[in-house]
């Protein structure tokens, strides 16, 4: 089921504050969210996530004095329900690898469209994950020969995996393909079962070495 709150409730945490207040500003101008708090260091993310229980938590990679990984782990480990939303600059191969590798429910690169923020953070209030294609792009490819894995895909799968990698929320693929929204779910996570993937970036990154976009 999707949710119906009126606002969707944001945290936003970057140590730099021209950043911090801009963002602030562009979100404001979406009448479904709100910032409930703005910090500028990992400690006060912690914190503040744990006591405002944002929906989607927006953490900086580069969070001093750790990183918005360790505030990803910190937040898991408490069983805080907030989801986070990292947001890079970085090209890092040791980076995006530590991104894939925490309990963050999505990373959007700084160098994307102003836009893709409100997708990313729509995305994992419905549930979903999302990692933008730019960061997926940069991750070394992870299977040895993916077209031959995609024929393990039933025809359905195919299709949700190729909306999967265009961006597509599960809301999203549930109206084109006409299918039930906890239908797609499972098509995901049977997707990333098949394939000995772990999230939506795994699924885009895959998609793109295979050529399905």
């Amino acid at each position: 089921m999707h949710k119906t709150a009126s606002k969707i409730r944001l945290l936003l945490a970057d140590d730099h504050p021209l950043v911090l207040d801009g963002l602030a500003v562009v979100l404001a101008l979406n009448d479904d969210m709100e910032v409930v708090a703005k910090v500028s260091s990992s400690a006060q993310a912690l914190a503040q996530t744990l006591a405002h229980k944002p929906d989607v938590a927006i953490l900086d990679f580069n969070l001093p004095p750790t990183d918005g990984v360790s505030v990803a782990l910190a937040l898991q480990a408490a069983g805080s329900p907030s989801r986070v939303l990292l947001m890079t600059g970085s090209q890092s191969t040791a980076d995006l690898e530590r991104i894939f590798g925490s309990p963050a429910h999505g990373a959007i690169h700084k160098s994307g469209k102003t836009d893709e923020l409100g997708i990313a953070i729509r995305a994992l209030y419905e549930g979903d994950v999302y990692f933008s294609n730019s960061i997926a792009a940069l991750r070394q490819p992870l299977q040895a020969d993916a077209k031959r894995e995609l024929i393990r895909l039933t025809e359905r799968e195919t299709q949700v995996l190729k909306q999967v990698a265009a961006g597509a929320t599960s809301a999203e693929i549930a109206d084109v393909l006409a299918l039930q929204y906890e239908t797609v779910r499972t098509h995901r996570r049977n997707l990333m079962l098949k394939l000995g993937l772990h999230n939506g970036a795994q699924l885009t990154a895959f998609a793109m070495q295979a050529g399905l976009v």
